[in-house]
């Protein structure tokens, strides 16, 4: 490996969530049932550090594609945070720290058969507390709160193939399957429909990867009765992928960021919004951006960076912008990026970047001061693909991959300057190293004793 990084063997190159009461009763036996004689803990709004982290942050992570995992820097204290409930169907895509450490969003299909998104935004603290759904919230689960109402969708068909189809309503609570002959329509009825108050509730056809949605196609659920949604045409393609990916904080941690589809622009999203939010686009422009990074200063925290395939290059940029933005750093269209993350001081960033998926990706640094790109890692047939700064901006995490598309890679370790590269942990991918210490609820344990 330290033969891999060094120069010596690669040369230098760029190319609305309700609140609901709970009689005083039922909370007197609540207690009674679930409390034994001795302490009872009290949840209090701010935050304390976890007893294993320590300031130089926590390293989160992604094992066989269902697993969140944490790890110190040291290689100490790895242990399971959260696990998809189906693994072998549904995975985890990709991890982002808040930036007070209190949190951890990541991308995941899970709930897909509740959504009208195939992959979907969820939060969760670093002590496995208090999952929660940003995107299309809330999950499925959560749904059951909510007054209901039936909806009607019309489905009509205009490629070869009946399906069988699969159409979804926000707020249903699961998908229906239907059938339509190549020229025909259908109607499918959904009931228990969760009403989410004022919000117009959409719908989606889907098939394998490919989604099928229009603005026309949006409902206003009420409680007790039956309403129409409009009609779905089942025409083209579709919307491959279509969903929420690459999670990433502003530093006030106010806002969460996603790539909407795996690379179709840019999305924005409050990190606990109303019920059936789906987010809206970032700029006024349609960009193509597939990965993103919010700048770390809260003075600059307007500052976006991101990479576009289609428009070849990594852009410097600001929400609601009608144009691409600043052009940076040059990429070429057979080539990859596969991560743009700003340095600590935001002096600069780097990015890891392949410039044909048959060759290999390097992790490259480009200052602000200079307007110049450093290469940092000098593979020759491998891939540094995922990667994360630690929070004083002296080390990165990678993974490092034997394939630009492999299922498999292990974590390294190296100085901000390629040096020192040293194996993490094996079975490994999507690091994500957190600011600071990561922060839980601090629980008061006050005495309770039964009579």
């Amino acid at each position: 490996m330290n033969n891999l990084l060094s120069p010596d063997c690669h040369q230098r190159r760029l190319g609305r969530a309700g609140r609901f009461l709970i009689p005083t009763t039922f909370m007197i036996i609540l207690v009674i049932l679930t409390v034994l004689p001795g302490s009872v803990p009290i949840s209090r709004a701010d935050s304390q550090p976890l007893a294993t982290g320590t300031d130089v942050g926590t390293i989160a992570y992604l094992r066989n594609g269902h697993e969140i995992r944490l790890i110190e820097p040291d290689g100490s204290n790895d242990r399971l945070l959260w696990q998809s409930p189906n693994p072998g169907v549904y995975g985890v895509l990709d991890l982002a720290w808040k930036p007070d450490a209190a949190e951890i969003a990541f991308s995941s299909d899970h709930e897909g058969n509740c959504s009208i998104f195939e992959v979907d935004i969820y939060a969760i603290r670093p002590d496995g507390s208090d999952l929660r759904r940003v995107t299309n919230a809330p999950t499925c689960a959560g749904l059951a709160g909510f007054p209901e109402g039936n909806v009607t969708v019309t489905v009509e068909n205009y490629i070869v193939g009946g399906g069988p189809f699969f159409v979804y309503v926000q707020g249903a609570p699961g998908l229906l399957p239907v059938t339509v002959p190549a020229g025909g329509a259908a109607t499918v009825t959904f009931n228990n429909v969760a009403d989410f108050g004022t919000t117009l509730q959409q719908a989606v056809v889907i098939e394998g990867i490919s989604r099928w949605v229009t603005p026309l196609t949006l409902v206003d659920v009420q409680p007790g009765q039956t309403v129409h949604a409009g009609t779905l045409q089942v025409t083209g393609a579709g919307l491959q992928n279509y969903g929420a990916h690459r999670p990433a904080w502003r530093s006030d941690g106010a806002e969460l960021g996603f790539i909407f589809g795996p690379c179709s622009g840019m999305a924005h999203i409050a990190p606990n919004p109303s019920p059936g939010d789906r987010g809206e686009l970032l700029q006024n422009i349609f960009d193509f951006g597939c990965v993103m990074d919010w700048r770390p200063s809260p003075s600059g925290s307007n500052q976006i960076l991101y990479w576009s395939q289609v428009n070849e290059g990594i852009y410097q940029t600001t929400p609601g912008s009608a144009t691409l933005g600043t052009k940076l750093v040059d990429t070429n269209l057979a080539g990859w990026v596969w991560q743009v993350v700003w340095l600590p001081d935001a002096s600069g960033f780097l990015f890891s970047y392949t410039p044909s998926v048959f060759s290999s990706a390097n992790i490259y640094q480009y200052s602000f001061a200079t307007n110049t790109v450093t290469q940092l890692t000098f593979l020759n047939s491998a891939f540094t693909r995922n990667f994360s700064i630690s929070p004083d901006g002296q080390q990165v995490v990678f993974e490092l991959a034997a394939t630009w598309d492999s299922a498999t890679s292990d974590l390294w370790l190296m100085q901000i300057d390629g040096t020192n590269p040293h194996l993490l942990i094996a079975n490994g991918h999507a690091p994500a190293w957190s600011g600071r210490a990561p922060q839980v609820p601090q629980r008061i344990y006050l005495p309770f004793t039964l009579h």
